[in-house]
């Protein structure tokens, strides 16, 4: 945890990082006096390695390497690395839902150019998304990819930095449902158990209450 914290706020080289694992690795195996000191040692070398490496290393691949800063129109490929979580809230008594999901991206066209790509981009769409859409399907989305938000002002949340620990340093917002479209209808992957036993959860609860209230739609 704490070479995490450090890899957060000290930008320092990754390979010498990684060198001195192995070298750790080797004291604490051939050293048994030095065994515990070589170990807490190797697992803060260990934890500063990887969290320099998530932060710091880009793919040639990388979805950050084709797209511009500033807002685009795009369409993207890829499999839903996320079950859709979806939100209501209502304004003028009526309903407004939001979904958001996880798209592992290995595919992006921009102005009719199309490139191999990997990342992870959050979309997100102004209705409930059908059933349909499970985590491993294969869809197209098209819509606006700009990066998340920062925080204007000290204490809000600071979302782009949440979302990058994560892997996700893109947002794409759709308008209609005539910009998603799947792309594995004849032969769609099986759907996960966790998803199978949440939907028959949701159902079992809305039938005990008698009706499917708002704290059950969003399961």
């Amino acid at each position: 945890m704490f070479g995490i914290v450090v890899a957060d706020s000290w930008e320092y080289p990754f390979w010498p990082v990684l060198f001195s694992i192995f070298v750790l690795a080797a004291i604490g195996l051939f050293v048994q006096k030095a065994r515990l000191v070589a170990l807490g040692v190797l697992l803060f070398a260990f934890g500063f390695a990887n969290q320099s490496f998530q932060l710091r290393f880009i793919p040639e691949t990388d979805l950050r390497n084709f797209v511009a800063e500033d807002p685009q129109i795009v369409s993207l490929t890829g499999r839903l690395a996320t079950t859709p979580e979806h939100r209501v809230s209502k304004i003028d008594a009526k309903e407004r839902w939001r979904s958001t999901v996880e798209l592992a991206v290995s595919e992006i066209e921009i102005d009719d150019a199309t490139q191999n790509v990997t990342g992870k981009v959050l979309v997100s769409a102004s209705r409930r998304l059908a059933g349909s859409y499970y985590v491993g399907r294969r869809v197209r989305v098209s819509g606006v990819l700009s990066r998340p938000l920062i925080e204007h002002a000290e204490g809000m949340f600071p979302y782009r930095e949440y979302l990058s620990r994560h892997n996700v340093h893109f947002q794409l917002r759709t308008k209609s449902a005539r910009d998603w479209r799947m792309l594995d209808e004849a032969v769609p992957p099986s759907m996960p158990y966790s998803v199978r036993f949440q939907r028959w959860a949701r159902e079992a609860l809305a039938k005990s209450l008698g009706e499917e209230d708002d704290s059950v739609r969003l399961l």
